[in-house]
């Protein structure tokens, strides 16, 4: 199996376990790709990932890298979202997209 296909399972089990599935709509949806591309093509680093997210997103969220530890004290680049209404999301290990 290639390494794209392990990434979109598992990307579409975590969109399983997302509120919103049911009741997306084709434009949020399009837009997602949109923003994706836009990624895809603009974002060489984390860092460049993060500004564009924080353009794009900045009135809702904020986009953060942090440092983060494995197990076995090793670390590694991580994000952090800060919701505009208080809600916090920090990446797993595993959630890298590399």
């Amino acid at each position: 199996m290639s390494y794209m296909n392990v990434v979109g399972q598992k990307l579409n089990e975590d969109l399983k376990t997302m509120p919103f599935p049911d009741k997306m709509t084709a434009q949020q949806l399009w837009f997602i790709v949109k923003f994706a591309k836009a990624a895809r093509r603009f974002c060489r680093s984390n860092v460049a990932f993060n500004n564009l997210s924080n353009q794009v997103f900045g009135d809702i969220a904020e986009f953060r890298q942090v440092t983060k530890t494995k197990a076995d004290g090793s670390t590694y680049p991580g994000l952090r979202i800060v919701m505009k209404n208080g809600t916090t999301y920090d990446s797993e290990e595993g959630d890298s997209d590399e």
